[in-house]
């Protein structure tokens, strides 16, 4: 249970560092899963063939001299991501090669085509105190219902809780987080709007994959008919990732089945002979959502929802077909407003 608790932590300081940097200099990282005994691996530019360089990160809460000269002498490969470095450490681990980030923008990263030194960044006060609860799995909720509804931003803070299943104090301070960070702008009392939605989708997806999309894994499956899906009928639950990109774009054939419901149903494991199986091709996923929107009548998740699963899976087929749903369903919500 410690480690899992030490993870979360070490991926909401990750989070929140990729953010400071891209409010300071506009470069976008993202987060990927580390090899063997690496805590992960950062992606900068990612979407970039020719510009996307990628970095081994070391987590510390805080930095030590004794730790920043033992990785150093590592690998130029590492990055160090850590709560603050003030302006002495940032000189000192700028002499001895090792690259860093902090959550208050200070940086040094030194790659093929990048160099970057920044120091002297102050960490707020209330950033010490109090972690940003839109980096948490209630916080990613609220804000993909925003991305999914622009329109709720406005809504009561009890009707946003009840569509993105969260409790009532959790949107206050996700709207607080909203603001610090410059995604909401108020143009009067109680008048509200989302800005730069494309920088929060991409700051959401890092969230998603990292926090809170493993904590949605109720169930794996196998299935000895792996067509079994196409002429299936679904009640109370809804089709995710790679069918529901085939259903909206016929374009993907499906090599893994995500199934989003509360319960999954016995009539489905039954008829289809679905056994449960620790690395099957289906899986079972708790929604975490509870408003409308179209593709809900044919039983597929928001299309947002699929875009973010097939990068997720990130393989050459699905990367394509998230392109071809981003530009059909997704691009008039993204576009700079």
């Amino acid at each position: 249970m410690r480690k899992n608790i030490k993870q979360i932590k070490d991926n909401e300081l990750l989070l929140l560092a990729l953010e400071r940097l891209k409010q300071t200099t506009g470069i976008y990282g993202e987060i990927r899963l580390g090899h063997g005994h690496e805590d992960a691996r950062l992606v900068l530019d990612p979407l970039n063939q020719k510009k996307r360089q990628e970095l081994i990160v070391e987590v510390k809460h805080t930095a030590t001299d004794a730790a920043a000269v033992q990785l150093a002498a590592m690998n130029k490969q590492y990055i160090l991501v850590t709560a603050y470095v003030n302006a002495k450490q940032a000189d000192r681990f700028k002499n001895m090669g090792l690259q860093f980030l902090d959550c208050a923008g200070n940086a040094y990263i030194d790659t093929a085509d990048k160099f970057l030194f920044i120091k002297g960044n102050k960490l707020e006060t209330q950033m010490q105190m109090q972690p940003a609860r839109l980096f948490k799995p209630g916080g990613l909720q609220v804000i993909f219902a925003f991305l999914c509804k622009p329109d709720l931003i406005r809504a009561t803070y009890r009707d946003v809780a009840a569509k993105a299943r969260v409790a009532l104090g959790t949107v206050a301070w996700v709207i607080k987080d909203l603001k610090r960070f410059g995604y909401i702008i108020e143009a009067g009392k109680n008048i509200r709007r989302l800005v730069k939605r494309e920088a929060l989708l991409k700051t959401w997806m890092t969230g998603y994959e990292q926090l809170l999309r493993p904590k949605l894994l109720r169930n794996r499956y196998h299935a000895e008919n792996q067509d079994w899906w196409q002429n299936t009928v679904i009640e109370n639950a809804v089709w995710g990732g790679e069918v529901a990109a085939n259903k909206m774009t016929g374009y993907l054939k499906p090599e893994q089945i995500t199934i989003y419901a509360d319960i999954l149903p016995d009539r489905l494991i039954i008829q289809h002979r679905l056994r449960l199986d620790p690395k099957g091709e289906i899986e079972w996923l708790t929604p975490f959502w509870d408003f409308d929107y179209p593709e809900k009548k044919i039983a597929l998740v928001p299309p947002l929802l699929v875009y973010a699963d097939l990068l997720v899976r990130a393989d050459g087929r699905t990367i394509e077909t998230a392109r071809m749903v981003y530009e059909q369903y997704l691009t008039r919500y993204f576009t700079e407003n």
